[in-house]
């Protein structure tokens, strides 16, 4: 699945977050991530090399899939497009990369 990719969804912060000053309030982050994780939506699990990860649970996935915006279609959108590239390698995934930025 290909898409394109708007200028302004390129490496700035309000790309990844809309009220992208709250994720400088780190004490609202984690008010936040408790709260969803509380509630059943997000699940927080360690791995074995000590890396935390936090994931939408079932729940999470069901009320997030109901949200209809702009930004949530967008966000959708390119979540899908990207999804494959967790089955390949960093190593492989960055050789790709840089034979595309360096041909």
């Amino acid at each position: 699945m290909l898409i394109d990719i708007k200028e302004s969804e390129i490496n700035t912060l309000d790309s990844f977050y809309p009220a992208y000053r709250e994720l400088y309030k780190f004490d609202n982050v984690k008010n936040i991530l408790q709260l969803l994780q509380f509630q059943g939506l997000l699940e927080i699990a360690k791995e074995s090399n000590g890396d935390v990860i936090i994931i939408s649970s079932e729940n999470g996935k069901l009320i997030a899939s109901s949200l209809c915006s702009v930004y949530f279609n967008r966000v959708k959108e390119i979540s899908g497009a990207i999804k494959p590239l967790h089955t390949i390698s960093f190593s492989s995934l960055r050789d790709s990369i840089n034979s595309l930025l360096y041909e």
